[in-house]
């Protein structure tokens, strides 16, 4: 197969040697879709891309990130959010950044519809230790949780939602303290820190479809849950900055993509959305009035991780949090949230971690506590 020039100017400006070699190995010896790469290609060119399927705004953000951003620029971001991490995250963070430009480059939105999964693998294999720990998990654990619907998984709840990732000593600091839930979605979370013993969890999800099954499905596992079946409380709002409102989309129960946006971009490309108009608290605002001693802050917000942070900066200061922040959603919050946090001198560590064992460009988050 020949290489287009496009691509060979791609590579030969690649400083990363690993990056390079699996770009190149993938496209001396991967068939691909000729019609579709050349789309792509051409589509670079004038700095946008084909999409097979054009509705998951994480997707389009990173796509546009790789259309519009020099491969200088983007390896001195790397090097920066690599500072201070062990190895196991720079591997994370090398197989998340090789994944989603390879999904650039083809010009596609899900993993499944690419052809690299060897060349990863090959390239990045996943550490065997946590690959084992990760498949451990899921093998082990029973159904402990009732649930309607199939979208959550067990590894995840078995995993603490990135819990585990912390030592005994540091998973401590939850204990007899309040977490702030952010992106509540099905209480699943909410249910896996009970297990930490925390004082109350308050599960934030402004969704208006979805927020009264939080309350059926907690309500659900009483037998399970005992004394916290009180102590989850659903709070219908977003996370925010500060407070005010905003407009929220979403295509009713159940929908993991629901979330914030001016719906210039998801409006267009998915079907029968809601559009609602939802309170926005800050994290800041809501611990002050409620006199709350915050342990832990997990935030799966779909995108505005960024904001939420800018609104609990005190928070943090003051009570030192164990901190869960997905950060695959968007360029903004993979580059921009750790050299923020460490920017204010709190004396935190941090660790990058994916949360399943699968091979996929979700759930990867930064994980944070203090020394």
């Amino acid at each position: 197969m020949t290489i287009p020039n496009p691509i060979k100017n791609i590579i030969k400006h690649l400083s990363f040697p690993l990056l390079k070699k699996v770009v190149g190995f993938a496209l001396r010896n991967l068939t691909f879709r000729e019609n579709l790469l050349q789309d792509a290609l051409k589509d670079k060119e004038k700095g946008k891309h084909t999409f097979l399927d054009e509705i998951e705004p994480t997707a389009i953000a990173w796509n546009n990130f790789f259309n519009e951003t020099k491969f200088e620029k983007i390896f001195e971001l790397k090097s920066v959010i690599e500072e201070n991490l062990d190895n196991l995250s720079r591997e994370v963070i090398g197989r998340f950044l090789l994944q989603r430009f390879l999904h650039s480059l083809e010009g596609v939105v899900s993993f499944s519809q690419t052809c690299y999964r060897k060349p990863i693998e090959h390239f990045f294999p996943l550490d065997k230790a946590e690959c084992e720990r990760l498949n451990q998990l899921e093998l082990t654990t029973s159904e402990r949780y009732r649930f309607p619907i199939c979208y959550v998984s067990n590894v995840e709840i078995a995993n603490g939602f990135g819990m585990s990732y912390f030592t005994k000593e540091k998973q401590t600091i939850l204990s007899g303290r309040d977490v702030i839930d952010g992106g509540g979605f099905v209480g699943d979370s909410a249910m896996a820190f009970t297990e930490f013993q925390p004082r109350n969890v308050y599960v934030f999800e402004p969704n208006p479809d979805m927020f009264p099954e939080i309350k059926k499905i907690i309500t659900l596992n009483t037998n399970v849950l005992g004394d916290y079946v009180h102590k989850i409380i659903p709070v219908q709002k977003a996370l925010g900055k500060t407070q005010g409102s905003m407009k929220f989309y979403s295509q009713g129960v159940y929908d993991c993509m629901a979330g914030a946006d001016d719906g210039s971009t998801t409006i267009k490309r998915r079907n029968n959305l809601k559009e609602y108009e939802v309170p926005v608290v800050s994290i800041d605002d809501f611990v002050r009035k409620n006199s709350l001693d915050i342990g832990l802050i997990k935030l799966d917000v779909e995108g505005v991780e960024s904001d939420v942070i800018e609104g609990a900066v005190e928070t943090i200061k003051v009570h030192k949090p164990l901190l869960i922040i997905s950060i695959y959603h968007n360029p903004k919050d993979f580059f921009e949230i750790k050299p923020k946090i460490e920017s204010w001198n709190l004396g935190y560590r941090f660790l990058i971690r994916h949360l399943i064992p699968q091979h996929s460009t979700t759930d990867f988050c930064l994980l944070g506590y203090p020394q």
